[in-house]
């Protein structure tokens, strides 16, 4: 009878040591997967602000194209009229 109760105290304290050890491993995990949301997060942030960016700059970019071919076309006109 005392051996039983003797391998049930081993068992629970194997049982309890476990446990700790489970339960820090789920904290650890825990951290982590908050860690990754966050930097989800400002990787989305990020990307947001630069897919802004990328916007803006398309834009100059047409603005400036459509510029150039305006002073091409006045260049034309003008080289035409000079012309007769």
């Amino acid at each position: 009878m005392s051996d039983q109760l003797d391998q049930l105290q081993k068992a629970k304290a194997k049982s309890d040591k476990d446990k700790v050890s489970i339960q820090r491993e789920l904290e650890d995990l825990h951290a982590a997967m908050d860690q990754e949301s966050k930097g989800k997060q400002d990787a989305e942030r990020f990307s947001k602000q630069l897919e802004l960016q990328v916007a803006e700059l398309q834009a100059k970019c047409d603005e400036q194209t459509r510029q150039l071919h305006d002073f091409s076309n006045l260049k034309n006109r003008i080289n035409s009229e000079n012309a007769d």
